[in-house]
């Protein structure tokens, strides 16, 4: 089954554009195409040329042509998997930038106190084996 946001942006869709076949693939269309733009906001790692490599990649991949037609959960996932990849990446440099990592001991995190003991107590936590 389909998660709620699909219903939920459709529904938007719908109420907006009223109901069809065109207006049932917009909200894909719009994620599908979000997908092939995000490389490139990734230029600062990925540099100017392997964005628009990437990007162009992206473009004429048959998988995503095919994921980005039809009213499925694909396009949002891949859609919100590589903004997460971007968010992460933002998140490092700021980090990095702001000399939060010269060593463990000196974070100068507000949040740290809480976020590594939880991290470590997580990370701890094995799964049960069936």
């Amino acid at each position: 089954m389909h998660g709620p946001f699909l219903f939920h942006i459709n529904a938007l869709i719908y109420s907006l554009f009223g109901a069809d076949d065109f207006t049932a693939r917009i909200s894909v269309a719009v994620f599908g195409v979000a997908l092939v733009a995000l490389p490139y906001f990734m230029r600062r790692w990925l540099g100017r040329l392997g964005g628009l490599v990437a990007s162009f990649m992206l473009l004429i991949s048959p998988s995503i042509w095919y994921h980005a037609r039809y009213i499925r959960d694909e396009a949002y996932m891949l859609t919100w998997g590589l903004i997460i990849i971007w968010a992460m990446f933002a998140y490092w440099r700021a980090v990095i930038e702001s000399g939060c990592t010269s060593s463990p001991g000196r974070w100068r995190s507000p949040t740290s106190r809480w976020s590594r003991p939880l991290f470590f107590a997580s990370s701890s936590v094995r799964s049960p084996r069936w």
